[in-house]
């Protein structure tokens, strides 16, 4: 009888000690956020994606907020961690601040349920650091810290349908903000590889900008290839529908490469075909299934 009492002890210690360990990972397990930006060009012009103008009409030509995801320790990320009633009204009044710097470009347009999305896929995932309100403020807080834009326009970088090196890219960048970016490539109907989302991190208060310890990765990431410091890519036109023609300018090493139809990216094993050829690698197709990031 002893034995057993002593048994049953032992099984709701364990059972105990099992759930607290498993509320310790969630909320202590939460190191700081991915803060990713997007290139509108970039987006709409992938193959079998139709964006339409949110409401408040066509968009400034800017990088817009793609998400502010939370990260475990082992660089996983966590979502959809539950319901959490969550009440639109408590940001109503930053409504005008998202419009503009985190739109969803979705036809058709889904207004308010947008954000409502965001909030149930990752913002729950941080209700315990950080509230509904401080969530979103967080985000458009980093959005106006970090000016991707006009980073890249000072290392003469522009959204004008031409290629620029990775390593450029990747330099203009973290001159600006201090930190070191991971660049997420997709690819256009023609094949083009091209820049499409910037990625930085912040710690837990999602104000402060720290150094990334890791690639994302876990659940919903497939097959990643990493490319350093390597290739060329296309900085698409802001105006949608305009796709890079027979008049897209390389650099020189671009055009040595086109001749035989090929780009190899020293020191890996990946190698690509240039316009007018299909990739012969994985490609970016979103947050959920993201094959092809650059780092």
């Amino acid at each position: 009888m002893a034995e057993n009492r002593s048994l049953m002890i032992l099984k709701v210690v364990i059972m105990l000690s099992l759930s607290t360990g498993a509320l310790g990972y969630r909320t202590g397990g939460l190191r700081a956020f991915y803060f990713v930006q997007q290139w509108l060009g970039s987006y709409c012009n992938q193959r079998g994606t139709k964006c339409c103008d949110p409401p408040t009409g066509k968009p400034k030509p800017d990088f817009t907020i793609y998400g502010l995801w939370p990260y475990y320790n082992d660089g996983s990320f966590p979502y959809n961690c539950g319901d959490d009633n969550y009440d639109v009204g408590r940001i109503k009044y930053m409504e005008k601040r998202l419009q503009e710097s985190w739109p969803t470009f979705t036809c058709p347009q889904i207004g308010r349920k947008f954000w409502v999305h965001l909030w149930n896929k990752h913002g729950t995932c941080t209700k315990d650091i950080l509230g509904e309100i401080d969530y979103f403020e967080g985000a458009l807080y980093l959005k106006k810290k970090v000016n991707i834009l006009q980073a890249l326009a000072k290392y003469g970088i522009r959204p004008d349908n031409r290629f620029y090196p990775l390593k450029t890219i990747k330099t203009a960048i973290a001159r600006a903000t201090g930190f070191h970016p991971w660049i997420v490539c997709n690819t256009n109907a023609q094949g083009n590889k091209q820049i499409w989302q910037v990625t930085l991190c912040s710690d837990k208060s999602g104000k402060k900008l720290i150094q990334c310890p890791y690639l994302p990765s876990g659940r919903g990431f497939l097959e990643m290839h990493v490319v350093h410091d390597s290739g060329i890519f296309l900085f698409q036109s802001f105006n949608k529908g305009i796709l890079p023609g027979p008049s897209v300018k390389w650099p020189a090493i671009g055009r040595v490469a086109a001749r035989a139809g090929w780009l190899a990216l020293p020191g890996r094993a990946c190698v690509g075909r240039l316009p007018g050829r299909r990739l012969g690698w994985a490609h970016c197709l979103g947050e959920d299934l993201l094959r092809h990031a650059v780092a």
